[in-house]
């Protein structure tokens, strides 16, 4: 299994290893931060880079019907977080009634980072984000 040291774990080196890995990416070059959009993937992930902290933050959202309220969000994130345990489902509410609900996962690579993991993480937490969504809304009280 190639381990990328974790001085190389670079927006570049992780693009080139998930196209690699028949998934597109968007490298942001304002922002320390990639985007996982197209391919092998079942639902776009952005992965934010902490080098300081040698940590990969992969992170989603998906946009929620209008005028929600912060209860009902907060049940459903929390059924949501009873029953999956790879991604941590968070909601963001603003005044404008929009919502999201998020998702987050962390890769600590303080050792470096085994390249074949991080691709199985990556699509897993694309997959369990978006299956849970599907399976817990099957009403489309949250999205449309």
């Amino acid at each position: 299994m190639p381990v990328i040291k974790k001085d190389d774990v670079t927006k570049a080196k992780i693009a080139k290893l998930l196209n690699g890995a028949a998934i597109e990416t968007t490298v942001d070059d304002e922002e320390n931060s990639l985007y996982a959009n197209k391919g092998g993937i079942d639902f776009g992930v952005y992965v934010k880079f902490d080098q300081d902290a040698n940590r990969l933050r992969l992170w989603t959202y998906l946009p929620c019907k209008e005028g929600l309220t912060a209860e009902s969000l907060q049940s459903f994130v929390s059924s949501l977080n009873n029953d999956y345990v790879f991604v941590k489902f968070t909601y963001t509410s603003y005044d404008d009634g929009k919502s999201f609900v998020n998702g987050e996962y962390d890769i600590y690579f303080t050792f470096g980072l085994i390249s074949e993991n991080f691709v199985h993480s990556i699509k897993k937490f694309a997959a369990v984000f978006i299956s849970a969504i599907r399976e817990e809304d099957k009403e489309d009280i949250y999205f449309s």
